[in-house]
């Protein structure tokens, strides 16, 4: 509980204090595989689609080495296994790599909603077996890591959208508790990132 309070307290300052602010919006694909190991299989297996909304804010006042809060939203569908609808906050550092490119690195925690695809049963009342309404979600928690690289688009325009594209492994449970309490779940995106507010318009 302590956790959870000073998580909620971090975000509300952060936010409250923030500099530059973000909308960012991108298709992903995922797949459920080892982690971070598992990352080629999205590229040759089968299509799992997805897309990711966040809104973004610088929380430092550097320009090269930034602090970003993150609220994301997320909804993917593996066509095997589940249908799942998140919403995490994350604290992202992203680095300037000369005027134009920028790479970043995050960690963040949050819930979702899981609708499986397969049929499962559950003991009622009278000790038998029913089937569990495909309907009815089952709530999870996600811890998730990410790396990426994004690029301004126009270069004489800093306030210009980027391009964002980057890998994401989130950590998905309790998924089934008797042998696969967590549920790795591999995301590669590409989007487009549009600040809200650039204060620098021109690069000098």
């Amino acid at each position: 509980m302590r956790f959870v309070l000073v998580l909620i307290f971090i975000i509300y300052f952060g936010f409250v204090t923030a500099q530059d602010k973000l909308w960012h919006v991108a298709l992903t694909n995922n797949a459920t595989s080892f982690p971070i190991t598992g990352y080629p299989v999205l590229f040759y297996a089968n299509l799992h689609p997805g897309i990711d909304a966040a809104y973004m804010k610088q929380i430092n006042h550097s320009d090269k080495n930034r602090l970003l809060l993150q609220v994301q939203s997320t909804f993917y569908y593996h066509r095997f296994v589940q249908s799942l609808i998140t919403c995490s906050p994350s604290l992202i550092y992203e680095y300037k790599l000369g005027k134009l490119n920028f790479l970043n690195i995050g960690l963040g925690a949050g819930g979702g909603l899981a609708f499986e695809h397969e049929a499962t049963f559950k003991l009622n009342s009278t000790g038998d077996y029913e089937q569990r309404s495909m309907l009815h979600p089952r709530g999870q928690y996600l811890v998730q890591f990410q790396f990426g690289y994004n690029r301004i688009l126009i270069k004489d325009k800093l306030s210009s959208p980027k391009i964002a594209i980057g890998f994401r492994t989130t950590m998905q449970g309790t998924f089934v508790k008797s042998y696969v309490p967590l549920l790795p779940v591999n995301s590669c995106y590409i989007g487009l990132q549009f600040p809200i507010n650039k204060k620098v318009v021109q690069d000098q």
